[in-house]
């Protein structure tokens, strides 16, 4: 049968266990139902069915290719929109989801929550043709991203694009944030407690103590998904046994937006149900002594793989509080529990829960991870010791946690000492821990900003130099009678005080600026009630910048307080620090051949394979340090070791594996960094653009030099005398180089140029640690005759034909570094 139409429901990426069937057409053979009773006939374009989708979604998306009747249902009711031409006919596709398989005809063509198109009626997955014809029409749904695409002709029998956002009715994705074991701390009362006061409530004989786990986030798609309210379980892989525990779902860190998670991000709480026991919990969740391996089920849709096991630890009968949490943040260990007293300060007018349960969710970045320390104690509340009500003074305590109202302040409270109670995974109640809470002065929102400031880090840390405005020369006189410089206080908000440049700066207060802007001119020290008011710049500066500091932007607040530590004002200060280009620091030198760096290797003894890379880059930045760049040559494909380099104030470059054969067998890749402020601050970094480096022999640009009265020349006339051997031959002297160059003392003769250094030829020759065996002869076109080095006068020509009249040759010298590498270089000669 030959079908016109594709119509496909892919789900999203996180579906990955369910498996389904989706055929690229449909006979709709019954009438299509009228929903809601209202239906809304589109006689003009796509655009305008689009532009009447209502704000919930469409919920059914449908096409009868027999009258060419498309029809969509949202919250509103029903559109239909009729299409004017038919299509061509194109073989059935059927696009299958298979676990995590996307498979179209039962082949599989990517993964599931690929990007699936159609495009000059052919497939296309992740922009890649697949060969298979699907016919022009097509309705796509993504539930994953909440739309639909469809593709169909207009008025004209132009094909037009649509996309509409679908209800998102249904949950269609899970994934698991945390995919380690979910750990059970528990253990069994070894006597009944019934005394105990604690939020879980009073304690009988064996009974099964579990204390908090460890938490399981996920997140679900589409992210409006209200998880809380569907029924969740753990189902094994034989796809029907269910762990013996109840599942609940609350919010990630307690954001609500209506009913569901701002961001999809849910906590699963597992508890186990009442079938488990002190006697069989540590074999509840195990099949033949192994932990079955679970998955996620909602509303009876299994939405991740199996690996999500429930492990309960050993039993735990004796564990003490040796931590003290305040809102998930480790506050005190065992060694503030002793005298004095642990000691909390929290801000009036907030909410604090106390807890000595160290499972402790957080987010690291982008991810979620799970503190795994032990587990202190299976139940925990607070009490006081203090005779005074707590709440006369606005404090109240429920269980762990403990509020402070905005009132607080006002009755003069400023610590109370807090008792924990907890007991033990035995049943047993424990000795108490006391410790002390401090309160802050009440805060204050910030102003609006003041002016942003740009910094740009360079290697000698400078000044932040903030325009307050009107902020502190504008306040009421009122304020200003509050303030003294102790009480002024700078911080980073956002909690990103670590990647801030500094850590501690040093802060001066000036009534105006240098000339040229740069530092403050008239320093108001100290700040005080009277001299506030002319405060109209804050010159921030340290020393040297923090090593976990980065560059992006910040607001510095700058707050007020009056005498008990209550804020009654806030400046924020936005700053955005830069780094600088790497043409800001360095410049390329001559060395450089568009990005080819050509390095001699003109060293001696155990420097004979080392470029100074100090000779490749002129330096731009007053204060660059050599000792702060960090070259990093890249390795052979096969993983070879090709140069290394070292680092400090003259880094050098090495060729460790590039020399054999008595050449250099190929270029080396350099990348690197320089590192504003030293190597240690590894963030504060500038890119070195990437680079090739081709290593030569100091004696790649060689040449001999013939002098004639200061004169070079060539060739070198060369007038041959009877060595008395035989009269058809003769021998001759080419005479190293002597004088001093000058008018009075010129140069006569021989000599070796290379890489900007020249000496004299004889056989005393150690241009670049060379002695005589490094260099060898050969006359070219001349028979028999033979070159070599004078004992004391230059270079010396014998065997040379003689009575041919005249003739020239050349002779070509092979000349061997101390790396081994051979530079051929051609001395012309005219012989008569």
């Amino acid at each position: 049968m030959n079908k016109k139409f594709l119509s496909a429901i892919l789900f999203g990426a996180l579906m990955v266990t369910s498996t389904g069937t989706f055929v690229s057409c449909k006979d709709y053979d019954d009438d299509i139902d009228e929903i809601n009773g209202k239906i809304d006939k589109i006689e003009t374009t796509l655009s305008e069915l689009e532009s009447k989708i209502g704000d919930k979604g469409v919920t059914s998306v449908t096409f009868d290719e027999k009258t060419g009747v498309l029809t969509v249902v949202d919250g509103t009711g029903t559109k239909t929109y009729t299409i004017k031409t038919t299509a061509p006919d194109v073989d059935e596709v059927t696009i299958t989801v298979d676990g995590k398989d996307l498979k179209v005809n039962g082949k599989v063509v990517g993964q599931v929550g690929d990007t699936v198109e159609v495009k000059d009626g052919e497939l296309i997955i992740n922009g890649k043709a697949t060969g298979m014809k699907v016919g022009q029409y097509a309705i796509l749904t993504d539930n994953s991203n909440g739309v639909v695409t469809i593709t169909l002709p207009d008025a004209n029998g132009t094909l037009q694009t649509i996309k509409l956002p679908t209800a998102l009715a249904a949950i269609t994705g899970i994934e698991i944030m945390k995919t380690s074991d979910y750990t059970l701390p528990w253990g069994k009362a070894t006597s009944a407690n019934s005394n105990w006061a604690g939020p879980k409530g009073a304690i009988a004989k064996d009974q099964l103590l579990v204390g908090t786990p460890s938490s399981l986030v996920v997140r679900v798609t589409p992210a409006s998904y209200d998880l809380s309210a569907a029924a969740i379980k753990l189902i094994a892989s034989d796809g029907e046994t269910e762990a013996p525990a109840t599942i609940s779902a609350t919010p990630y860190e307690g954001i609500i937006t209506k009913a569901a998670s701002a961001n999809g991000l849910w906590v699963l709480d597992i508890e186990p149900n009442s079938t488990v026991t002190a006697s069989n919990i540590a074999k509840a969740f195990q099949y033949k002594g192994s932990d079955i391996a679970y998955a996620v089920q909602v509303d009876g849709n299994i939405l991740t793989s199996y690996d999500t096991k429930v492990a309960p630890t050993a039993a735990v009968t004796n564990k003490e509080v040796n931590a003290l949490y305040a809102n998930g943040a480790l506050v005190a260990t065992a060694s503030g529990f002793s005298n004095p007293p642990a000691v909390v300060t929290v801000p009036y007018g907030k909410e604090v829960t106390f807890s000595v349960d160290s499972m402790v969710t957080k987010q690291n970045g982008s991810s979620y991870v799970i503190d795994t320390q032990t587990e202190v104690a299976y139940d925990a509340y607070l009490t006081t010791k203090t005779p005074t009500t707590l709440a006369n003074k606005g404090i109240t305590i429920n269980g762990k946690t403990m509020t402070i109202s905005s009132t607080a302040a006002a009755a003069g409270a400023k610590n109370i000492s807090l008792t924990v109670n907890y007991v033990k995974f035995d049943g047993t109640t424990a000795a108490t821990v006391d410790f002390t809470v401090n309160f802050e002065g009440t805060e204050v929102d910030p102003e609006t900003p003041v002016s942003e400031v740009t910094y740009k880090a360079m290697d000698t840390p400078g000044k932040i130099i903030i325009d307050l405005g009107t902020a502190l020369t504008g306040m009421s006189t009122a304020d200003a009678a509050k303030v003294a410089a102790a009480r002024m206080k700078w911080t980073v908000a956002d909690d990103k005080a670590a990647k801030f440049i500094y850590a501690s700066p040093t802060v001066k207060y000036y009534k105006d600026l240098k000339a040229d802007g740069t530092d403050g001119k008239t320093e108001v020290t100290p700040v005080t009630a009277e001299n506030i008011k002319t405060v109209k710049y804050a010159v921030i500066q340290n020393g040297s910048y923090q090593t976990t500091a980065e560059a992006g932007s910040y607001t510095l607040n700058l707050t007020l307080t009056d005498v008990d530590g209550n804020e009654f004002k806030k400046v924020a200060a936005p700053v955005k620090v830069t780094l600088p280009a790497f043409d800001e620091l360095l410049s390329k030198s001559k060395a450089f051949t568009d990005n080819v760096l050509t390095a001699l290797l003109s060293g001696t003894g155990s420097n004979v394979k080392k470029y100074n890379m100090t000779n490749a880059y002129n330096e731009v930045a007053d204060d660059f340090k050599w000792a702060n760049i960090k070259f990093e040559p890249q390795p052979a494909a096969d993983g070879t070791a090709l140069a290394t380099c070292t680092t400090g104030a003259t880094p050098t470059l090495e060729a460790t594996g590039v020399i054999a054969d008595n050449k250099v067998k190929q270029n080396v890749t350099v990348k690197g960094n320089y590192f504003i402020g030293g190597t240690a601050n590894t963030k504060l970094k500038v890119e070195i653009p990437s680079f090739e480096v081709k290593f030569v022999s100091p004696f790649a640009d060689a040449a001999f030099l013939f002098y004639k009265e200061n004169a070079v020349v060539t060739p070198i006339a060369v007038t041959l005398a009877d060595d008395g051997k035989n009269a058809n031959t003769g021998t001759y002297t080419i005479a190293k180089r002597t004088g001093a160059g000058t008018s009075a003392n010129k140069y006569n003769g021989l000599s070796l140029k290379a890489s900007n250094s020249e000496k004299e030829f004889d056989n005393s020759i150690d241009l670049f640690g060379t002695t005589s065996t490094s260099y060898t002869f050969k006359v070219k076109d001349a028979g028999n005759g033979e070159a070599a080095i004078d004992a004391n006068n230059g270079l010396k020509l014998e065997d040379m034909p003689m009575g041919v009249g005249v003739y020239e040759t050349t002779i070509e010298v092979t000349i061997t570094d101390l790396n081994g590498i051979k530079t051929v270089v051609n001395i012309p000669i005219k012989v008569q």
